[in-house]
C-alpha cells in the first residue's frame, strides 16, 4: 500500500535584528511544546550554559471532573490559578483539553459538544474539509457568566467522564507543570503522580562542513504606487525597492532555506555533513551551504512537556551568548534552534484543529553579521576592533486547519 502524501504546509520567514521583542513573544505564541533542538559551533562555555538548563513536570490519569477540582483548589490554596501548565495527552481526538492562564480550553466534537451543553464556539469553520470541532472556554476563577454554575459545569464534566468510560476511552492521561507541587490536591498530588525530569541530550557532531557565513540583513521590497506621474512612497520611511531588490529577496530567502536545511541535517546528526563522506553520488547528494569549513558541532535537546518560561530561558541563553560576543572576536557566529509544537493539544487563540499527525515547527537562526567574517576572524580593517551586529531569521511553519497565519 503506497503511503500518504505529505500534507500542504504553510511557512511564513521573518527576520530582524538583536535585541528584539519579537523573539520575547516566540515562546509565548506556542505554550506547548515538546522538545527543542539547539545547534552551534564547538563552545565549552556556551555547552556549559545550555547543559545548566533543567525542568520538570509530572504525568498523571483521572477523570477530568476530578482534575477540574484539583485545579480550581490549587489555584484557591495557592493563588496561582494561572500558574497551572496542563494538558491531555491521549490519543482519542478529538476529545481533548488543556489547561493555562487561568482556564480550560475543552475540545470536543459535534456530538460531545451538543451533550455537554456548555457554551462554546465552532472552530475553523472556514476552512474547507476540516472536521467540525468546538471550543469550550471554563475559568477556574468564577464560572463564565454564560454558564449558569460551578456544579452545572461539574455535572456536564462528569457526563462527559461517564460518555468516555462506556465507549472505553476510560480516563484522561495528562501531562502538567506547576510551580508548588506540594500544594497539589487529588489527581495534582504529589502521591497519584509520575515525575519526571527533563535533563538536556548533548552530543558533539566531529569534523563536520559548517558554514562560515550566515545571512545578511534581509531586503525588504515594499510596495509602490504611481501618482501624478511620479512614485508615491508606501515603504514608511524606508528605501523601496524594485526589480533588481525582489531579486536580492529572491537568493535572501534561497540562502536562508540552505541554512534552515543544514540546521534540520544537523538536528539528525546527517551522514551527509560530514567531511569523510563518501556517498555514491548516484544514491545521495546533499551539499551544505558555503563557504564551510569543517569543525565540530554541538547538538543540545530538550524533550518532554516544556513549558513557555523554559523555552524562553533556552533562547535568553541563546541571544545572551551571541550579544556578548559583539565586541569580541566571536567564537559562536550561528546558533540554530528548533522548537517542535505540540499539535494535538487545544489552544483558545489563534484556534486550530488538534491532529497528532499536525505540523507546528518554528526554525530560528541567530547570527552575527558584519565586516568582519565571524567564522575566520578576519577583518576587513587592519586593527583588531569587530564590528558586528547580532541577527535573527525565523522560519514558522504550520499544517492544515491552523488559523496562526489566517
Amino acid at each position: 500500500m503506497a503511503s500518504s502524501p505529505l500534507e500542504k504546509r504553510t511557512t511564513m520567514i521573518s527576520a530582524g535584528r538583536l535585541p528584539s521583542s519579537r523573539l520575547h513573544e516566540m515562546s509565548s505564541s506556542r505554550p506547548f511544546v515538546h522538545q527543542v533542538d539547539v545547534v552551534f559551533p564547538f563552545d565549552h562555555e556556551l555547552q556549559v550554559a545550555f547543559s545548566e538548563l533543567e525542568t520538570d513536570y509530572y504525568t498523571s490519569r483521572a477523570p477530568l471532573a476530578e482534575i477540574y477540582e484539583s485545579l480550581r483548589i490549587y489555584g484557591q490554596q495557592s493563588g496561582l490559578a494561572s500558574d497551572a501548565q496542563v494538558a491531555s495527552t491521549g490519543t482519542f481526538l478529538p476529545d481533548a483539553w488543556s489547561c493555562r492562564e487561568g482556564s480550560i480550553i475543552l475540545n470536543a466534537g459535534k456530538e460531545t459538544f451538543e451533550s455537554l451543553g456548555l457554551p462554546g464556539h465552532k472552530i475553523l469553520a472556514q476552512m474547507p474539509g476540516a472536521p467540525e470541532q468546538h471550543l469550550i472556554n471554563v475559568s477556574l476563577d468564577t464560572p463564565s457568566v454564560n454558564v449558569r454554575s460551578n456544579d452545572f459545569i461539574l455535572d456536564s464534566i462528569t457526563r462527559w467522564d461517564r460518555s468516555r468510560e462506556g465507549s472505553g476511552e476510560g480516563q484522561w492521561d495528562f501531562a502538567f507543570h506547576i510551580s508548588h507541587p506540594e500544594k497539589g490536591t487529588g489527581p495534582l498530588s504529589l502521591s497519584r503522580t509520575r515525575h519526571h525530569k527533563v535533563k538536556p541530550s548533548i552530543r558533539n557532531l566531529q569534523n563536520v562542513h559548517i558554514p562560515t557565513s550566515a545571512l545578511p540583513p534581509r531586503p525588504n521590497p515594499r510596495p509602490t504606487s504611481t501618482r501624478r506621474g511620479g512614485h508615491r512612497d508606501l515603504s514608511h520611511g524606508e528605501k523601496t525597492t524594485g526589480t533588481d531588490d525582489n531579486d536580492a529577496l529572491e537568493d535572501w530567502n534561497e540562502r536562508a532555506c540552505e541554512l534552515f536545511e543544514w540546521i534540520g541535517m544537523v538536528n539528525i546528526d546527517a551522514q551527509r555533513l560530514h567531511a569523510n563522506d563518501r556517498v555514491d553520488p548516484y544514491v545521495a547528494v546533499y551539499s551544505g551551504p558555503g563557504p564551510s569549513t569543517v569543525g565540530d558541532m554541538m547538538h543540545i535537546r530538550w524533550h518532554g512537556f516544556l513549558i513557555p518560561q523554559f523555552v524562553q530561558r533556552i533562547l535568553d541563553t541563546a541571544t545572551t551568548f551571541l550579544s556578548s560576543q559583539m565586541a569580541t572576536r566571536p567564537t559562536v557566529p550561528l546558533i540554530g534552534l528548533t522548537i517542535h509544537g505540540s499539535t494535538g493539544v487545544p489552544v483558545l487563540t489563534p484556534p486550530r484543529v488538534p491532529r497528532l499527525e499536525g505540523e507546528d515547527t518554528v526554525s530560528i537562526i541567530l547570527a552575527l553579521e558584519g565586516t568582519n567574517d565571524p567564522m575566520t576572524n578576519r577583518s576587513a580593517n587592519s586593527g583588531d576592533e569587530t564590528d558586528l551586529n547580532g541577527s535573527w531569521v525565523v522560519l514558522e511553519s504550520i499544517g492544515k486547519w491552523d488559523s496562526r497565519f489566517g
